[in-house]
């Protein structure tokens, strides 16, 4: 019990320092526009940066967990996810670039659409958020099919009781 009388419990999930009652989690798990008690839906991904240096594709995307009653964005967490392609940028130069210099080398162009996918959540499981990022590295002085120096995606999940609360 606390100096007001108020029974208090650590309801905080393991965060250490941190102590809610009982009303403030429920509060928590309501929706502010509507006052009801709402699951949460994956939002869009939105693109924090994307990167192609030294043979390394670099990513870094926001992930939202929004309210499906209104879409008020609830909880956040941001995604770093890497590949590198060395092996294919250099193939690439070496069949179509051989006789080019170094510092005369033509510019790669990087493209990423994302995705998500939510599972698992079932009795005893955590519900798990994966992240899908379909990527595709082109040569911008090549024309046709010979454009293309690499595709692939990069997968990446985590539990959706990890994102931060807003």
């Amino acid at each position: 019990m606390d100096s007001l009388g108020t029974r208090t419990q650590d309801w905080s999930a393991g965060a250490p320092g941190i102590t809610w009652t009982k009303g403030e989690v429920l509060r928590r798990m309501r929706c502010d526009c509507t006052g009801k008690f709402v699951s949460l839906e994956t939002g869009d991904p939105e693109e924090q940066s994307a990167d192609l240096q030294d043979g390394v594709i670099a990513l870094e995307v926001r992930l939202t967990r929004n309210c499906a009653e209104c879409g008020e964005e609830k909880k956040e967490s941001t995604v770093s996810q890497e590949e590198e392609i060395t092996d294919k940028i250099d193939a690439h130069m070496q069949k179509f670039h051989a006789d080019v210099p170094d510092a005369e080398r033509p510019t790669l162009s990087l493209s990423v659409e994302y995705s998500t996918e939510e599972g698992g959540g079932g009795r005893y499981k955590k519900n798990m958020i994966e992240l899908i990022s379909n990527y595709t590295v082109t040569c911008d002085t090549c024309t046709g099919d010979d454009e293309l120096v690499a595709e692939g995606s990069i997968t990446d999940s985590c539990a959706a009781g990890e994102f931060e609360e807003m």
